[in-house]
């Protein structure tokens, strides 16, 4: 039923208004400040500044019912879609019922009747109005974890609590629990927060270089083969000088026979750990350009 808010009460209240000047000045200034509540509440109205038009509605027809019911009875009208817009439904019946009784003749007395069942049925299913927008705009709404639309969307559910969860692609999940009431509409516009950007990831730990153990301790064996064979080295010209120099004496030990196998003993061993101390000083070099990359 398309909305006739305004024009009839309006011109009915300035009608009546002039036609109780002449008879009552009191009454005809009750009229008028009727009028004037219900042009502040058009322009609330207008505003979607639904309770403080209510407020205006109800003190025109509070002026103007003792003086003319009838005039009363179309801001009735108007109130009910005021209260019908605010979302509460058993008030808005109550204001079109008004408009009925105190206008009995109203030529749109089906429509208003039809209106009038449509609202009491959804009383008796206990619904209301939720409307929800976002920003941006085609955010997914799920209402008790149950996907139900996308938006802009206004939806009728039950009366009471609902948890409500709107997602969107690059955004992060809003959350938000509503209650809702025969008494008023809910509306809900949500804005959305952008993700955070990923964080880089990690950069790897550095790989400690593994211990050179193995090079040292070869180093190590290649100093001591090296100092082993210097010592047999001096070892075995000692007991060859000994030999050749004629100081010992053939009596007392060794003899001359022992010095000479002591002198090429400490000779060969001397040569052999020579030969130790340079492989370990090959291997030793090897060590050190491999160790730690494997």
């Amino acid at each position: 039923m398309r909305s006739r808010l305004w024009t009839v009460p309006l011109s009915l209240l300035t009608l009546v208004a002039s036609a109780a000047h002449a008879a009552n000045p009191s009454n005809a200034q009750a009229l008028e400040e009727a009028k004037q509540h219900a042009d502040n509440g058009l322009a609330l109205y207008k505003e979607a500044r639904y309770p403080e038009a209510i407020a205006e509605l109800e003190k025109a027809i509070s002026l103007s019912i003792k003086v003319k019911p009838e005039a009363a009875g179309v801001v009735s009208y108007n109130l009910g879609q005021a209260y019908e817009k605010q979302g509460d439904i058993g008030s808005a019946v109550k204001a079109y019922k008004e408009y009925l009784r105190l206008v009995p003749k109203a030529t749109d007395r089906a429509g208003v009747q039809t209106i009038i069942a449509n609202l009491e049925t959804r009383l008796a299913k206990g619904t209301q109005d939720l409307t929800v927008s976002s920003d941006p705009t085609g955010a997914n709404v799920a209402v008790d974890g149950k996907l139900r639309a996308t938006t802009p969307v206004t939806m009728e559910l039950p009366f009471g609590s609902h948890e409500l969860e709107l997602s969107h692609d690059g955004y992060d999940t809003a959350k938000r629990t509503v209650d809702l009431t025969p008494q008023s509409a809910t509306k809900l516009d949500i804005s959305l927060a952008k993700k955070a950007a990923p964080l880089p990831p990690p950069a790897p730990a550095p790989v400690a270089e593994k211990g050179k153990v193995w090079s040292w301790v070869a180093l190590g064996g290649t100093v001591l083969a090296m100092g082993t064979a210097a010592a047999l080295g001096s070892q075995a010209k000692a007991k060859a000088k000994e030999l050749t120099s004629g100081m010992h004496s053939p009596s007392t030990s060794p003899t001359p026979d022992e010095l000479y196998d002591a002198s090429v003993n400490a000779q060969v061993a001397c040569n052999v750990m020579w030969g130790v101390a340079g492989a370990a000083a090959i291997t030793t070099g090897v060590l050190f350009s491999v160790e730690g990359k494997f």
